[in-house]
């Protein structure tokens, strides 16, 4: 019979002490026969001498591991690069070049792509290549931040190339670059040319839409945009607005079915069919005849006649004179008639 005491093993058959048991942490000790016996504890199993953590699933071993078959039991096989019984150790983040990737020196993981630990930062900071952590890296919005033998380094962003100091977006065809610009070599390089009043890396912008005479030319005011025959901006209205021609933006304008509608001097102004006029604002029937002007006063309309007629009842008549001499009592007669206009 065997008990312990003060942790060593008592053998009470032949009542003496037997010397304490000792093993590595990942083994349970035991005596057999006056006989120390270390094993595996319970989940572990050995492999080459070392007692190892089994699995069951591949979802029990990190970073792309693997549970696989060996001698009976099941231990995770790691990926290069990688250690620990469920391959939850990446070397080089642990003793190797990204020792000190961490905190807000950045974040050290396993790329399962390349095989390969890396070192992640966030915000403005980039990965010092000289250093292996992640410091603060700044540079204009249109360039990106790298360090390059441990100093930081402003390039172009991908698809953007230098032009005379300012990183501009390439281009590789005509129909890349809008409102008329066509896609140039330079230095190297394609941009695209704009046309004159346009702007921006791709020709994007209308600069009088922007911010000059159409500005205000957008939503219910009209839309904006490039005239490719006059190289120029134009405001283009719908409905029944029309352009006006002092502030530049869509305005209601109608002067009904019989008559055009524009602005003059930041005034309505309506162009009437032959046989109308303008009555407050609509084009209505009004006809003096073939030898007048017909135009509306206050709603009543007025015949402006040629010289030689005059207004009757709304037509232009002729007026002759006619002198009648009789010579038996030497008389002058006038006589006064109006006669149809032809």
């Amino acid at each position: 019979m065997r008990t312990t005491l003060n942790g060593k093993s008592l053998n009470t058959y032949n009542c003496f002490f037997l010397p304490e048991c000792v093993c590595d942490e990942d083994r349970d000790c035991s005596f057999h026969d006056g006989k120390q016996t270390c094993t595996c504890k319970s989940g572990y199993a050995e492999d080459e001498g070392i007692c190892k953590e089994t699995c069951v699933s591949n979802d029990e071993c990190g970073n792309g591991g693997t549970c696989q078959e060996k001698n009976g039991d099941h231990f995770c096989s790691c990926r290069p690069g990688v250690e620990g019984d469920t391959c939850e150790t990446v070397t080089a983040c642990k003793s190797g070049i990204y020792k000190d990737c961490k905190g807000d020196q950045g974040t050290c993981s396993y790329d399962l792509e390349t095989n390969e630990a890396v070192c992640e930062c966030s915000g403005n900071k980039r990965l010092n290549d000289l250093k292996h952590i992640c410091e603060e890296c700044l540079c204009e919005n249109d360039r990106v931040c790298s360090f390059n033998g441990g100093d930081p380094k402003c390039t172009c962003k991908s698809d953007y190339a230098d032009d005379e100091g300012i990183c501009k977006k390439t281009c590789f065809s005509n129909g890349e670059c809008e409102n008329g610009g066509t896609c140039q070599e330079k230095n190297g390089a394609h941009f695209c040319s704009c046309r004159p009043g346009v702007e921006g890396d791709t020709c994007e912008t209308v600069t009088a839409c922007k911010s000059g005479l159409y500005k205000e030319c957008k939503g219910d005011q009209g839309t904006c945009s490039y005239d490719l025959e006059t190289n120029g901006a134009v405001c283009g209205c719908s409905g029944n607005k029309k352009l006006n021609d002092q502030k530049h933006i869509c305005e209601e304008c109608d002067c009904g079915s019989d008559g055009h509608c524009t602005f003059e001097n930041n005034l309505k102004k309506c162009l009437c069919k032959s046989g109308f006029s303008d009555d407050e604002g609509t084009c209505k029937m009004c006809d003096c005849g073939r030898n007048g002007e017909c135009d509306f006063e206050y709603g009543l309309k007025k015949c402006q006649c040629d010289t030689g007629f005059s207004n009757d009842e709304g037509t232009s008549k002729s007026k002759r004179k006619y002198l009648n001499i009789i010579l038996t009592n030497i008389t002058y007669k006038e006589y006064d008639f109006n006669e149809a206009n032809e």
